[in-house]
């Protein structure tokens, strides 16, 4: 599978990091609830992500009441164990238990004291309910918003859509991940006010965590030109949205590969886009299940998702017939 971002609690625990790292982005993970509850497995957690060089975010689950104080409890219970951290990225404060809005945004306004970057979590049909604190949050506070439509553990987003000011999307809560335990929360990264997938993973005044991550998968020839042509045309981009044709396998074109995959359960049509997949695939010798060359058709079909299963295989990779950001790597290089 490509990776995924989760968010996760003592309910849903980590149980192979090494999978986990495979498999996750960055990890999100219940820090505290009110004023006295302290998940679990926070510490385990935490010196897990370390350990593992896993960027990571905690929250803390507001009550409806005393949301300061919570708030207060929850930087000084994870205070000591990020004191030297690394990974660690930033707060969040989880408000989904009717809190009204002044009390909340009290904690908010607290965490985002701190100096780490923060979010604010809510639920999709309380976004006019919060609307003001969402738009009075500080420039380092993402907006993450839970909206699940079919919530089937795949990404319905474009039938489902978040509301635009929406950062984190989290799309489900019922999907499978290698090396964590459970029905898991999953979220996609929207690509909104500079907010892309190495924002939400590297902490204030620390490159190192993303760039390191971007630059182990970076390719510059004119392969990734035929690929960023493709991919504008065969999605529709445009204006800020548009790659650019630079043959740079860098981090715009890198987070769009991670969230724009194809397979054949894509909702956008983008034959374009999969003329180049079928093309590709053809050039590297993989066939369809019929034993012949793709038709360059721009349809994923019955072929199309054999080749893409047989190149996953020959990379040692889960036949789940996705290309996505590491596929489309080993496509370009």
């Amino acid at each position: 599978m490509s990776k995924v971002i989760a968010d996760i609690s003592h309910w849903k625990p980590v149980t192979s990091w090494s999978k986990a790292k495979a498999n996750c982005y960055f990890l999100i993970s219940k820090a505290t609830e009110g004023t006295s509850f302290v998940d679990s497995t926070l510490k385990s957690f935490v010196s897990g992500c370390e350990k593992n060089k896993i960027p990571f975010w905690l929250y803390v689950y507001l009550k409806k009441g005393n949301e300061l104080k919570q708030a207060e409890f929850f930087v000084k219970t994870v205070k000591p164990l990020i004191k030297n951290s690394k990974y660690f990225v930033g707060y969040i404060v989880d408000v989904e238990t009717n809190n009204t809005a002044t009390n909340a945004y009290k904690a908010l306004q607290y965490i985002e004291k701190q100096g780490y970057k923060c979010m604010w979590y809510s639920m999709y049909t309380q976004y006019s309910k919060y609307k003001s604190v969402i738009a009075k949050r500080g420039k380092n506070t993402a907006y993450w918003e839970a909206r699940y439509g079919a919530n089937n553990g795949k990404d319905t987003s474009n039938k489902y859509p978040c509301h635009s000011t929406c950062e984190l999307h989290q799309y489900t809560s019922v999907a499978k991940v290698g090396g964590l335990s459970g029905a898991i929360d999953l979220n996609k990264v929207m690509n909104r006010n500079g907010k892309d997938l190495s924002w939400f993973m590297t902490p204030l005044g620390n490159s190192t965590t993303a760039e390191t991550y971007y630059d182990k998968y970076r390719l510059k020839n004119d392969r990734v030109k035929e690929w960023q042509t493709a991919m504008n045309v065969g999605f529709d981009l445009t204006g800020s949205n548009k790659l650019s044709v630079d043959g740079d396998w860098y981090t715009k074109s890198q987070d769009f590969a991670a969230s724009h995959l194809l397979w054949s359960g894509q909702a956008h049509n983008c034959p374009t886009a999969n003329k180049w997949l079928q093309k590709r695939l053809n050039e590297l010798g993989f066939k369809g299940k019929d034993g012949k060359k793709l038709t360059v058709d721009g349809k994923i079909g019955t072929n199309t998702t054999y080749a893409i299963n047989q190149f996953r295989k020959a990379h040692g990779w889960t036949q789940d017939g996705k290309i996505g950001r590491v596929s489309v790597y080993y496509l370009l290089k």
